[in-house]
């Protein structure tokens, strides 16, 4: 299988038309000192010989791609903006090219000052033609226009937070003014939010749109390449560690979008270890498939499994239109059963449905590209039950539940409530006509994964969590885009305690729709008040 082969590519711009275009000539442009390797990184250094000198690092996979560049430095006291700028150097790429400055002012650097020599080296970038005002700063664009990104970033911090009214411009990405900057941006700007609990002042904006009316670098990519690309903004409010790992996740979440993962190195490339390269630990053993459904019991083959694996096969799709729900018994490490379960107060016989599945082993997992991974069962009913982790997350995870067993035949659904990073509570719920009846406990499988993007076996997949999913079509993006995609979801949230299902349609590469299904037993509304959905979109 060719990994990620229907994602979306971007042509490489004829560099002649561009250097044309700007006024530069090839010999105005400083070559390699070695040439890039294909699937492999280098480094060379501009400005050599002068105390500017710095180095450029090239990340090449030599397949075809977007070409992603991040500057950083600029202004030598803003140390998280360099800093992450060190490990994304340090990084892999699936496909394209990442190019990355991470200290290109490094005269400021030594010294810690936003300026050297009287010189804010961000404030001498004519934005709309003309040679830079500093050598420096001309040879950092000769580096732009040389490897013509797709996309870039320049990473800063500031001492204050944007629109608080202190003013400074922390907790932002400026967007250029080319589309889809503003869409992307705001896109990683939710998910950093959401991945880091961030809210309030801390949480980030998108700030104005930088349209080529000031000497800045991006201004300048804006005004003479007309390219997407964005400042970063962190605040020095917060803590060093946490901006590094804002600016971190905002870049690789603008990768991911435009279809520029993160992976490993080929082997014997070079010395340097990518951050996404392989540990040295197996994957576990998991089944990632798309299964037809029926309201009678049928049998799925799973292969691989040493151990019983914890099976999550849910949303249905919405051929039927009666509530219903997939219901599983008998998983064993080679096979398990399932059918539709519709509610009690329906005929129970339904059309056929599809659902992905997604099957694992028991234990707590650490993927090879480093994603955290662990699963288990619990024995639940109606009442409340408190899971924890053998290991705690970092950031609150995905959880997935699903029964495995049927030792009621009383329809029912499992509803999860968190999660948190050490736990989180799970309930069986039985529909709202027997609302504070007994359901017998059941087995019930769960799994909880790191939210992102990542590789397990050769498959691309991510997890995620989608908020403010109610009782109507609500489109899913994804982050990538996958071949064959397996869909896995179910409500991860209690905020509604009535009971419901999720239902699934128009499945492609890149994005699904889903909405929340409440049953009408008791009454006729089906309206649903938001939930969050958990989700894992996986290769097939």
């Amino acid at each position: 299988m060719t990994r990620n082969s229907s994602s979306p590519t971007v042509g490489r711009r004829a560099f002649l038309r561009g250097a044309t275009a700007l006024g530069i000539g090839l010999a105005t442009l400083p070559a390699l000192s070695s040439p890039v390797a294909a699937a492999g990184r280098t480094s060379y250094t501009i400005m050599s010989g002068t105390e500017h000198e710095t180095d450029v690092f090239v990340v090449d996979s030599g397949r075809d791609g977007p070409t992603m560049m991040v500057v950083a430095g600029l202004h030598g006291d803003e140390r998280a903006g360099y800093l992450a700028a060190d490990t994304i150097a340090q990084w892999g790429v699936e496909c394209g090219k990442l190019v990355v400055i991470p200290r290109s002012h490094v005269v400021a650097i030594e010294a810690g000052s936003r300026t050297y020599d009287g010189i804010d080296m961000n404030r001498v970038f004519p934005p709309l033609g003309g040679d830079c005002m500093h050598p420096l700063a001309q040879a950092l664009w000769n580096e732009v226009v040389k490897h013509d990104p797709d996309y870039m970033f320049d990473l800063h911090s500031s001492r204050g937070i944007y629109q608080s009214g202190d003013g400074g411009v922390g907790q932002a990405l400026f967007p250029t003014w080319t589309v889809p900057a503003r869409y992307r941006g705001e896109k990683a700007a939710r998910a950093l939010n959401d991945y880091y609990d961030l809210s309030g002042d801390i949480a980030f904006q998108m700030g104005n749109t930088l349209d080529a009316d000031r000497h800045m670098l991006m201004h300048r990519v804006a005004g003479m390449l007309d390219r997407p690309g964005f400042i970063c903004e962190t605040t020095e409010k917060a803590d060093l560690d946490d901006q590094i790992k804002w600016h971190l996740f905002a870049v690789e979440h603008v990768m991911n979008q435009i279809g520029l993962p993160r992976g490993a190195l080929a082997d014997g490339d070079d010395d340097t270890v990518s951050a996404s390269e392989p540990s040295g630990t197996d994957d576990p053993a998991f089944t990632a498939m798309n299964v037809e459904l029926d309201d009678v019991w049928q049998q799925y083959s799973l292969s691989g499994h040493d151990d019983t694996p914890v099976v999550i096969a849910k949303p249905l799709t919405i051929v039927g239109d009666d509530p219903c729900h997939p219901r599983l018994r008998r998983v064993t490490a080679s096979d398990f059963e399932c059918r539709i379960e519709e509610w009690a107060n329906e005929n129970g016989r339904h059309y056929e449905e599809h659902s992905g599945v997604f099957a694992l082993e028991p234990g707590v997992h650490t993927l090879a590209d480093g994603t955290k991974v662990e699963a288990g069962t619990v024995t639940a009913d109606t009442d409340k039950t408190v899971v924890r982790f053998d290991e705690r997350f970092d950031y609150r995870p995905v959880v997935l539940t699903q029964a495995q067993t049927v030792s009621d035949s009383t329809p029912v659904v499992t509803r999860t409530r968190g999660p948190w990073t050490d736990g989180f509570e799970v309930y069986l719920q039985m529909e709202e006509a027997k609302t504070g009846e007994h359901h017998d406990p059941e087995q019930v499988g769960w799994i909880a994964i790191e939210r992102g993007t990542g590789t397990i076996g050769d498959r691309l997949f991510e997890a995620g969590v989608e908020k403010g999913v109610r009782s109507s079509w609500h489109r899913i993006e994804f982050e990538r885009t996958y071949d064959n995609p397996v869909f896995v979801a179910g409500v991860q949230s209690l905020n509604d305690s009535q009971p419901c299902g999720l239902r699934y349609r128009n499945l492609t590469s890149s994005s699904v729709d889903v909405f929340v299904e409440e049953e009408d037993s008791a009454d006729t509304d089906r309206t649903h008040g938001e939930e969050d959905v958990g989700y894992l979109v996986i290769e097939g």
